[in-house]
């Protein structure tokens, strides 16, 4: 066979596992199952975004994606709140109003949009079995869940990580330009959403290299100089995206989180036991305990068993740990939910042999179709009422902010002002905002004809004084204000 005959016939092979030709080959049976558990994660996000708001939603919505559209790529806070993701938010919120569901709507998107994606990446990379069960892991998992139905960028970035994987294993099979090109859009957009993405970036980009290496021989080299050039580009483009921030406010920003403490190796080392305890905790409790060591040893097995996921893992922790100490920083645990999508992987793997040995040995007449669809059943009705169950109320929430709003609405004059601190400010300020309320109440200073309200969190030990005292107004004390609305966690008092 001559070099042009083979390279026809390596580009035949991608066109047929190109995720187009996936999806045509597919019987109507398999796309309708495919559908049916898209459909079921896409439920169980929609009913989590149903969820009151989180004080980091609403911090990131008050503080960026309510600003103008310059001030947004431009704040020295924007790095934290995740530029990419609040101009979606604004967009969201300027086509639909400020509403919880805008709010929420680009992450929802982005959270159901990478289900498909991870099916159609494992299909080409194994079978369609494998990527069945993979796809019914992933529909159920508690922290997709949960990230998907949160107004934040990180679901954002595991569209961008797919992405990347996919364009890695075209560019590795065919050795075409554009996949690299690509891959560093991706990059650039996914770092555009949070600095966190360099974690999955480089895992994607470390992954192609091993696989090429594994994979060939006298190319080697040429290949592997082409993807490090790709990340450079994508650096490039990195930093033309973040070159507003930079040009207002010089590279601190982009460095460190404003007003965070200087890292260094000392406390690095106090802490970082603790934080991975804390990581681990955090996983775990999503499903149990005991799932999660058997999907531990689900990751062992698939290692041993596939060469493909045994280039994973090893990029997933080269990365992750040549980043984390780089950084000096473990990162809160939503920095490392990217790597469930790899972990359920491994568990898809490891059943599909296990099921397969089950065929061989024990039930003969059980064939892969029927084996793969009756485990898909279980994993989702196993991992869907875990996973609700282990995300509820992890996350401090405050529905009484709505309450609140829909309170004061027909009360408020244009003249009164209503003093709330932390960390009932941003939750409130938004649904204000929400029920059409002039968040200027919140900040203006009031005048002899105001009526003054204070909002105080129960929960938190507030009293309407130590609220007074946060604003400092000459003459004002608890005595002088009545309490006129008594909730759970939040308590309304006004002027006498």
């Amino acid at each position: 066979m001559t070099p042009n005959t083979s390279s026809r016939g390596r580009h035949r092979r991608v066109r047929d596992k190109s995720w187009r030709s996936l999806w045509r080959r597919s019987s109507g049976e398999h796309r309708g199952f495919i559908a049916l558990l898209v459909l079921i994660g896409a439920g169980l996000r929609i009913h989590q975004a149903a969820q009151p708001i989180t004080y980091a939603e609403a911090e990131a919505f008050v503080s960026l994606s309510s600003k103008p559209w310059g001030s947004i790529i431009t704040d020295q806070h924007a790095i934290s709140g995740h530029i990419a993701h609040a101009l979606l938010v604004k967009c969201s919120t300027g086509l639909f109003g400020v509403s919880l569901g805008a709010l929420r709507l680009p992450a929802l998107l982005a959270g159901i949009l990478a289900l498909p994606l991870f099916h159609l990446l494992v299909r080409s990379l194994f079978n369609r079995h494998i990527a069945l069960m993979a796809l019914a892991l992933a529909a159920a998992s508690g922290p997709l869940v949960e990230l998907s139905a949160v107004a934040r960028g990180f679901s954002l970035t595991w569209v961008f990580l797919l992405l990347m994987l996919h364009d890695g294993r075209t560019y590795a099979v065919t050795e075409r330009a554009r996949p690299l090109q690509r891959m560093s859009l991706w990059c650039a957009l996914g770092m555009w959403c949070t600095p966190a993405m360099i974690f999955p970036a480089l895992l994607a980009y470390a992954w192609v290299m091993f696989h090429i290496v594994r994979t060939y021989e006298s190319t080697t080299r040429r290949r592997n100089l082409r993807v490090l050039l790709s990340l450079l580009l994508a650096g490039c483009l990195t930093a033309l995206l973040y070159i507003p921030v930079l040009a207002v406010h010089g590279l601190d920003p982009v460095i460190s989180e404003p007003g965070s403490e200087p890292r260094t190796w000392a406390a690095f080392t106090a802490t970082q036991q603790e934080g991975a305890f804390h990581l681990w905790a955090w996983f775990a409790g999503a499903t149990s305990m005991a799932i999660a060591l058997v999907g531990w040893l689900g990751v062992f097995h698939a290692v041993k068993l596939s060469g493909r996921y045994r280039d994973l893992v090893l990029a997933m922790g080269l990365t992750a740990v040549l980043v984390t100490f780089f950084l000096l920083h473990l990162g809160p645990p939503e920095v490392w939910v990217y790597t469930i999508f790899i972990f359920h992987l491994s568990t898809a793997i490891s059943l599909f042999y296990v099921l397969k040995f089950m065929q061989d040995k024990l039930f003969g007449g059980f064939d892969e179709r029927r084996r793969t669809l009756l485990a898909c059943v279980l994993l989702v009705a196993v991992f869907a009422p875990l996973g609700l169950r282990g995300i509820h109320d992890r996350i401090p929430r405050f529905p009484e902010a709505a309450q609140a709003a829909d309170w004061f609405l027909p009360r408020l004059k244009a003249q009164d002002r209503v003093l709330v601190a932390l960390p009932w400010d941003s939750p409130i300020e938004f649904h204000f905002r929400s029920a059409g309320i002039d968040p200027r109440i919140l900040h203006q200073v009031p005048t002899p004809e105001s009526r003054i309200y204070v909002l105080v969190g129960t929960a938190k030990d507030q009293t309407a004084q130590l609220v007074l005292d946060r604003f400092a107004y000459q003459g004002l004390h608890a005595h002088h204000f009545v309490k006129v609305e008594d909730w759970r966690r939040l308590e309304i008092f006004a002027a006498q």
